[in-house]
């Protein structure tokens, strides 16, 4: 796929993990467009240094440099209007003009609900005019003197750091503007409920097994006494669901006798001579064929 800018979110398509775009051009390690990803999970092999040249920033082991082939977008269009937008310059305290184009809102359709906002120089520009990706605590403040353009801070990412930029976007009517609100702040719910990258990532990961070998029966057997029977001080059990339905105890106690072994071993001997006497009047019965 080669539609795919800056800040996006992307799966790859072997692993299925999760990650946003960091980077996108030619490296000196090898020819070609390549495009650097910030993973969810510790899942990659740098930290955006790739052979002494760094490329963007992440944590150590999330950085990961691949080829168009091997990702997909998770993305959805939810706006797409024209507009016009203005970047405030502090040094000379005014408003410049960065251009006119489709204002695209895009969101994950994964769990993260991950959104951001680009806008492209013209539909078939590799340039973004901007390209950043939603904060769920951005405050969209209407422009003074016009109800159809709304004013917002955004961070820029850097290789070398991240700087705040305050933007200006204006559409062509209310109507429109009041629909780009409704749906950035549909998304900085979603994204605020949503579980974080961290906790989906470790939910999809595998088990991690302790041990890979045969358990013996005297390992289990003590399992089962000192691990899985609960301990002294520790929380007990509530067993009062399995005993619900039992018999009471007086009906199921029998009473102390003592036993004459004499007396049970001649009742033995008497029932196994009455049988056999039977079997020889009557004669052994015979097995059925098999």
């Amino acid at each position: 796929m080669t539609d795919v800018s800056v800040g996006e979110i992307v799966q790859l398509i072997k692993t299925e993990k999760m990650a946003v775009v960091t980077y996108i051009g030619p490296t000196n390690f090898k020819s070609g467009i390549w495009y650097g990803l910030h993973l969810d999970g510790p899942d990659g092999t740098h930290d955006g240094i790739v052979e002494g040249k760094r490329y963007f920033t992440c944590p150590a082991n999330h950085g990961k440099m691949v080829q168009a082939r091997a990702i997909q977008s998770v993305e959805q269009t939810i706006f797409r209007k024209p507009a016009r937008v203005f970047s405030f310059n502090a040094e000379k305290s005014a408003w410049t003009e960065k251009g006119t184009g489709a204002f695209t809102l895009r969101q994950s359709t994964k769990e993260d609900k991950r959104a951001r906002i680009y806008m492209k120089k013209d539909n078939n520009s590799s340039v973004y005019l901007v390209d950043h990706p939603i904060n769920p605590k951005t405050q969209l403040e209407k422009s003074r003197g016009s109800n159809t353009a709304w004013v917002y801070k955004v961070r820029k990412h850097s290789v070398n750091a991240d700087v705040d930029e305050v933007l200006a976007v204006q559409f062509g009517s209310a109507e429109v503007a009041m629909e780009f609100h409704r749906l950035h702040s549909t998304c900085c719910a979603d994204m605020t409920k949503a579980p974080s990258p961290a906790k989906i990532a470790a939910a999809a990961a595998a088990p991690k097994v302790s041990q890979n070998r045969i358990v013996s029966l005297r390992e289990l057997d003590h399992d089962k006494v000192y691990n899985l029977l609960p301990q002294k001080g520790g929380q007990q059990i509530d067993l009062s669901l399995l005993t619900a339905n039992l018999s009471p105890q007086s009906q199921i106690t029998e009473a102390d006798e003592l036993w004459d072994y004499d007396i049970l071993i001649k009742s033995v001997k008497d029932e196994l001579q009455k049988e056999k006497d039977m079997l020889d009047q009557h004669g052994a019965p015979v097995e059925a064929a098999s």
